[in-house]
């Protein structure tokens, strides 16, 4: 798990292997606090400042299970991430 500064966006990247790569804002939708400062335990990040959680497979919240990580389509090429920030997801 990765916190990036791009143009324009803080990006979170998390990798679950086998180029597997998801691409989320680096912002807690709770309070904006940067996820890449939080804990990462398997498939579940844990924001560190008010400890809310999400599978970082999909960005679904799940404590609170009312949220949503706002995600960006990513990719890997000859073993370069893509992120693609015009597309962000909800």
């Amino acid at each position: 798990m990765v916190g990036v500064h791009l143009v324009g966006a803080d990006v979170l990247l998390v990798n679950l292997g086998n180029e597997e790569i998801h691409a989320y804002d680096n912002r807690c939708p709770h309070a904006g606090s940067r996820l890449s400062e939080g804990r990462l335990h398997t498939n579940l990040l844990q924001c560190g400042t008010h400890l809310w959680e999400f599978d970082v497979r999909t960005g679904e919240g799940v404590n609170p299970s009312s949220c949503k990580l706002r995600s960006f389509p990513v990719k890997v090429v000859d073993g370069a991430v893509m992120v693609r920030l015009d597309k962000a997801g909800t």
